[in-house]
């Protein structure tokens, strides 16, 4: 029995146009243990979801004790390939907590191949399997989708457009949304994300908390080596250092180098997530003292 597939409406050069499946669902079940967790899916690996799995364990549970093997009724969906599952992840993390050996389950119209579907492809399925179920509305959920599908910080107009329609959300909470990856400081971006549906539980209040960081810069780290508090208090040498030791640079340092340098801006207290503002100085400034030495070696 072949399965339309439909990875084609995703991925124009597909390869997939119909498949066997490689195994057989017998009386519409299948074993827990064999089904896969989509790695994509990232809202289902969150705390966010916490409270839906609990709410459906205890469902399963009592299923259970009223001798019902199969405890979920609306079936799983799953990959004809690789049982991958496309569809009903809180299902499965429930059905596993309450020790259910069988769930329902049906064959999916695509196939997880990672040859033939990008990450953003195969993110794009999962939210069309997904729109509008549970509590997936939430702030903190859209932020996760979204960023799913940005590229450098950009999205396309015609994504822009559908993300929209499918989430039913207006273009200017869309913009209020799209926004958080574009506050400089990583740490008060990073709380943002953290807070929404919490804290910042709708688009308004979202809204006044990125206009706030965008208010604020970068706090320095408390905690320095004593060769950066001194090319802090005097930058000029810090310039004049680098000028002089251009060439060094380009003989000297290899890639081992820098992420040493990194390391140690770490130890020092630095932030190295994406944003951070203190991160560039502070780099430049154990370039500097890593070349002075190099320098001094070569009697330059």
């Amino acid at each position: 029995m072949k399965i339309r597939i439909l990875n084609i409406v995703y991925n124009p050069d597909s390869k997939y146009i119909s498949f066997t499946p490689r195994y057989k669902i017998i009386n519409n079940r299948m074993l827990v243990s064999k089904l896969k967790p989509c790695k994509e899916n990232k809202f289902y690996f969150t705390k966010q979801n916490e409270k839906d799995i609990c709410s459906i364990q205890q469902d399963f549970e009592h299923k259970l004790s009223l001798g019902i093997e199969c405890p979920n009724h609306e079936p799983i969906i799953i990959c004809p390939k690789t049982m991958t599952v496309w569809s009903g992840h809180n299902r499965l993390e429930a059905a596993k907590r309450a020790g259910v050996k069988y769930v329902n389950v049906i064959y999916a119209n695509y196939v997880y191949d990672r040859n033939d579907l990008n990450d953003s492809q195969i993110k794009k399925i999962l939210q069309s399997y997904n729109k509008f179920k549970r509590n997936e509305q939430g702030l903190g959920n859209l932020w996760i989708k979204l960023e799913s599908i940005m590229i450098n910080k950009k999205v396309s107009s015609k994504e822009k457009k559908q993300f929209c329609q499918d989430w039913r959300i207006h273009n200017t909470d869309f913009n209020t949304l799209k926004s958080i990856a574009n506050i400089e400081d990583g740490r008060v971006r990073n709380k943002i994300i953290n807070d929404l549906d919490k804290e910042i539980p709708h688009f308004k209040e979202l809204g006044k908390k990125i206009r706030e960081a965008k208010l604020k810069k970068p706090k320095e780290p408390k905690h320095y080596f004593p060769w950066i508090k001194f090319y802090l208090k005097y930058p000029e040498l810090l310039k004049d250092t680098l000028k002089e030791k251009r060439d060094v640079s380009k003989m000297e340092m290899s890639r081992k180098d820098h992420m040493r340098l990194l390391e140690i801006i770490k130890e020092a207290g630095v932030s190295l997530r994406e944003g951070s503002g203190a991160i560039k100085v502070q780099y430049e400034i154990a370039k500097a003292s890593y070349l002075e030495g190099i320098a001094k070696g070569m009697k330059i």
